[in-house]
């Protein structure tokens, strides 16, 4: 079953003030939101990310982003995948594609 990229996730790691006085947020990415062939979604949390290690107290907020490219290249949809051939029952594909 394939899937797609449709949300970037990332959480305010930090708040700091500019040399002009400007508040801005540095942002953490904790994963993506992916969207499969039958509709279904899912997120994909990296491992290494510590929530209680976040600044704040209580339920860490996580925010969905649409995905950039890292390039600055507009994002385009992924191209279709060619339909598997058939595999004999009882057989095991250690080809499977990896959804990410």
């Amino acid at each position: 079953m394939a899937a797609r990229k449709i949300k970037d996730l990332a959480v305010v790691q930090r708040e700091y003030t500019t040399a002009s006085g400007e508040t801005k947020k540095q942002w953490l990415s904790v994963g993506v939101m992916l969207e499969y062939d039958d509709g279904g979604t899912s997120l994909l949390i990296e491992r290494h990310i510590n929530f209680a290690g976040l600044p704040g107290e209580g339920a860490v907020r996580v925010s969905m982003f649409d995905p950039r490219p890292r390039d600055g290249a507009p994002v385009e949809a992924r191209p279709a995948r060619e339909p598997k051939p058939e595999r004999k029952p009882g057989t095991v594909d250690f080809d499977d594609d990896v959804p990410f």
